[in-house]
């Protein structure tokens, strides 16, 4: 999810994506989630974003919840965590 406007979210934000990337330029949702506070990329305290991961069950329920992620190797990380694959397996 962006907390940018639907209309700024350009190709390159979700062509590698599988599915669709929603946007809350109101932040009520991130903040809800925990998504949307005080941050430290690059080593500097801002509030904006959290780059999270919150999987969500078809009741509503938080399944699973990762904050202030990093996006190399979070993918596998988050397949392993869920059970999608074997320990030791390819993600």
């Amino acid at each position: 999810m962006s907390g940018r406007p639907a209309a700024g979210l350009g190709r390159r934000e979700t062509g590698h994506r599988h599915f669709p990337l929603l946007s809350d330029p109101g932040r009520a949702v991130l903040t809800a989630y925990g998504a949307y506070g005080e941050t430290s990329p690059y080593d500097k305290t801002v509030t904006g974003v959290v780059r999270s991961t919150v999987v969500v069950d078809g009741a509503g329920t938080v399944e699973w919840a990762s904050y202030d992620v990093r996006a190399k190797g979070h993918v596998a990380k988050l397949a392993r965590e869920l059970g999608l694959v074997r320990p030791g397996g390819p993600a």
